[in-house]
């Protein structure tokens, strides 16, 4: 198997538009939703299977949409504002899945919000879809890197 190429150019949500059917697309919508607080964006973005997961320092292992909705709805209605890029990654697509794994970093101007150091935490996406549809999340990890 050849390596894929590590991409740079970070991913925040604000990049144009793209096919719908390509694994970038995905990955800005997620963060178009998620630093914009955006609940049906962000539902729009996940599959509502039931074996969707989720694993992430503020909600620890979360399965099934309506779990992982709930730990949106707790970070999108706190008075912490976090903003997130996701960066030095690489992506993959086999068949109709395709995942991703870089690091994400972020800032926070809110007094109750933690800092997020320029690299602290990788992070793990897998999405799918049929052929020629809009890729959906089903996984999402993060761990904290050293």
């Amino acid at each position: 198997m050849s390596s894929a190429p590590t991409i740079q150019t970070p991913i925040a949500g604000r990049e144009a538009a793209g096919e719908s059917g390509e694994p970038v697309a995905a990955l800005s919508e997620f963060y178009r939703a998620f630093n914009g607080r955006d609940l049906a964006l962000m539902a729009e973005n996940w599959d509502h299977a039931d074996d969707v997961a989720m694993d992430n320092p503020l909600g620890g292992i979360t399965r099934g949409w309506p779990a992982i909705r709930a730990v949106y709805e707790r970070i999108f209605h706190s008075p912490a504002r976090v903003q997130v890029e996701f960066h030095d990654y690489t992506h993959h697509v086999i068949g109709d899945v395709f995942y991703a794994v870089g690091r994400e970093r972020g800032a926070s101007p809110h007094p109750a919000s933690r800092s997020i150091s320029p690299s602290a935490r990788a992070r793990y996406f897998a999405a799918s879809a049929a052929v020629g549809a809009k890729f959906t999340i089903t996984a999402r990890s993060t761990t904290r890197s050293s």
